[in-house]
């Protein structure tokens, strides 16, 4: 359920933008972009996109977490976003539908650009197009971690159980 709230802080105290991706952008680029981005409040449990649903915004979150649910062989796989980054990278990618169930798993605030927008936005800015690259090798790396030590943690036996 989507319960769309006024949200927390465009901007830090020092004027920078509250979510580290878009703070990173030129100061040009950022002018751009700011206009479209509305700020939200994110509820612990919404579902903000659904899995193999159109993805209708990017998500930047400026506090709070959101949690992108994959299905994957054998298991189910979680990634983490927060003021660090975004939800939505596929968009720029020209993919658009979500592969992943993305809720949000710590309530926040966020601001959000409608999908369309952005990949407007994403071709006048090399800074934002530059960013999003990052950060998508950022989640991949992330991903490749959390996977070796999932492979890791599997092959042990569970001490929590045999402890008793």
């Amino acid at each position: 359920m989507k319960r769309w709230t006024p949200g927390g802080a465009l901007k830090k105290s020092n004027g920078r933008a509250a979510n580290q991706l878009l703070a990173d952008l030129s100061r040009s680029d950022y002018r751009n972009v700011s206009p479209h981005l509305k700020s939200i409040t994110l509820v612990f449990a919404d579902v903000l996109t659904e899995r193999n649903a159109l993805v209708s915004h990017v998500y930047f979150p400026t506090s709070g977490l959101i949690a992108l649910h994959t299905a994957t062989i054998g298991r189910p796989s979680l990634a983490m976003v927060g003021s660090e980054g975004m939800v939505g990278a596929s968009v720029a990618a020209g993919i658009a539908t979500s592969e992943a169930l993305i809720v949000v798993q710590g309530e926040g605030a966020a601001m959000r650009v409608h999908a369309r927008r952005f990949r407007l936005l994403l071709k006048r800015s090399p800074t934002l197009q530059r960013q999003i690259h990052r950060h998508t090798v950022d989640l991949l790396r992330r991903a490749s971690q959390t996977a070796v030590h999932l492979g890791r943690a599997s092959s042990r036996p569970r001490e929590c159980c045999t402890n008793f």
